[in-house]
């Protein structure tokens, strides 16, 4: 597969791969693939709301599933 870019463009994604040590392929892999599931996500969230079934405001979710708690925990503990 080949990937046209700008040269801009393609200066930048050089620039940030040397900064990262990483290769332009393992680069463009991950962001494929991150998008990738991303947009998986996306049509699957569209999906489930379009069945009618329950929705959480972010507040629910916190409570319920404790996240602000755990994040915070997980934080602390790798400071």
């Amino acid at each position: 597969m080949q990937i046209d870019f700008r040269a801009d463009r393609e200066e930048l994604l050089r620039k940030l791969c040397a900064e990262m040590g990483r290769t332009v392929d393992d680069f463009c892999n991950e962001a494929i693939l991150t998008f990738m599931e991303d947009y998986e996500d996306g049509r699957d969230a569209q999906a489930a709301m379009a069945e009618g079934g329950r929705t959480y405001t972010q507040e629910e979710m916190e409570q319920e599933f404790a996240l602000v708690d755990r994040v915070h925990d997980s934080l602390k503990k790798t400071a």
